[in-house]
């Protein structure tokens, strides 16, 4: 990977920007994938929030469970050392939490106490795009709900689609959209001064495909 400099940032239009930079190991201590506060300060010389983003070696479930205040103690640590303005929890589940209670019960716990650990501090999570009514009823906890609203085709399906498509513009729910999942979390509950829209700055192509009317 050739991940781009700090000071390659265009600043410009940005008001946030989160840093994926701390993994939670099972025993609830935190590895920082840079010990320094070159983003935060970067970030805060343009006026921009900055946020540690927090991801799970083993998954968290495991660290939840175990040792949930040392996980917060130590990612409170991380977030008062480098300077970051608050914290974003990227908990990317096989299953949607509308489908995993377990998992959904951790993650309110781990969000309860980082909420109540922060403070005024920003708390915000990355949901998956069928969770709108799971997010809808613990909204009251995070400043932002970061839709993952890319991805919305992959080889999995059985049709070809824009990674971050704006709309369908056949009008009907046929595919993922921007729109139609701005629409799913409005209509669950979600406030629209919590809610982002993810939009992803990449392409795929698609090697080896034959047309359903030429199949040579």
């Amino acid at each position: 990977d050739n991940p781009m400099p700090i000071s390659s940032i265009q600043w410009t239009g940005l008001t946030h920007i989160a840093y994926p930079v701390a993994l939670a190991n099972d025993d609830g201590s935190v590895t920082m994938l840079d010990n320094t506060s070159t983003l935060p300060t970067a970030a805060h010389a343009h006026g921009v929030k900055a946020i540690l983003m927090l991801e799970a070696v083993g998954g968290f479930d495991t660290v939840i469970a175990c040792c949930n205040a040392t996980l917060v103690s130590n990612v409170m640590s991380a977030v008062t050392t480098y300077g970051y303005d608050g914290v974003d929890i990227d908990w990317e589940p096989v299953n949607e939490f509308i489908n995993t209670p377990t998992s959904a019960a951790h993650f309110v716990s781990l969000l309860t106490s980082l909420r109540a650990a922060l403070g005024s501090g920003l708390l915000t999570a990355d949901a998956m795009v069928l969770d709108a009514t799971y997010w809808a009823a613990h909204q009251s906890l995070l400043d932002r709900i970061n839709v993952m609203s890319y991805g919305l085709s992959h080889p999995g399906y059985n049709y070809l689609w824009f990674a971050s498509a704006l709309y369908d513009p056949r009008g009907a729910d046929v595919n993922y959209s921007l729109d139609l999942l701005r629409t799913w979390y409005l209509a669950a509950g979600v406030s629209a001064t919590k809610l982002n829209l993810g939009l992803g700055f990449y392409g795929q192509r698609w090697d080896g495909g034959v047309l359903a009317s030429d199949h040579t």
